[in-house]
């Protein structure tokens, strides 16, 4: 049954302009675009997962050719650690959380990771002061989402930062990627079809 709406546009616009109309495509939903962006992302990211990759140190991406095997994939699948510790692990989640546009957590927890291994004062001003304002500050580029309270803390700490400056930030960081966005990405198109694939070499091994 037509709208009322419908039907007065018809009596307006004539018969053939309101089919036309009524042929519109509707837009599509947000789900849908993500979604389409995120299978470009896949197919990108398993010919070249280097596009995708922010490493914390130089000369740390993972090999293209490489793919993880299927006991590597069971590792991710049952620890975050396992999955955030692995280089491919990395730039697969990376890959996933740019899709969601949240890219910068796990931006951040990298940034975090180079901070804690510097030994040298003047680096470690640095490195404090550019992840504070790229990351930690309240209008900072790839604001991260953190309590007032340790965004203060760190703010106190930048003059001479020590070690620990960020860890309360990285755990907070940690936790939201371990139970929010993790669970996505093993029920995730992605994950599904890496595992497929690592199921293909597994069986092209063997044969």
């Amino acid at each position: 049954m037509q709208s009322s709406a419908f039907l007065v546009l018809q009596h307006k616009l004539g018969p053939m302009e309101a089919t036309a109309l009524s042929r519109v495509e509707k837009p599509k939903s947000n789900e849908m675009i993500r979604s389409g962006n995120w299978r470009s992302r896949l197919s990108s990211f398993l010919q070249s997962p280097n596009s995708f990759y922010k490493p914390s140190r130089a000369g740390s991406r993972p090999k293209a050719s490489h793919r993880p095997t299927t006991e590597e994939l069971n590792k991710w699948s049952q620890s975050f650690e396992s999955l955030i510790q692995n280089k491919f692990g990395q730039a697969m989640f990376r890959a996933f959380l740019k899709s969601e546009y949240s890219e910068e957590n796990i931006d951040f927890w990298l940034a975090c990771e180079e901070f804690k291994q510097l030994k040298s004062t003047t680096k470690r001003v640095r490195k404090a002061r550019v992840i504070y304002e790229k990351f930690v500050y309240e209008e900072a580029p790839k604001q991260i989402n953190l309590e007032f309270m340790t965004r203060e803390g760190i703010k106190q700490t930048l003059f001479n930062p020590p070690a620990s400056c960020f860890t309360a930030a990285q755990k907070r960081v940690y936790s939201l990627m371990e139970n929010n966005a993790y669970p996505r990405f093993l029920q995730s198109a992605a994950f599904e079809e890496l595992s497929h694939r690592a199921q293909q070499d597994g069986n092209f091994e063997r044969s």
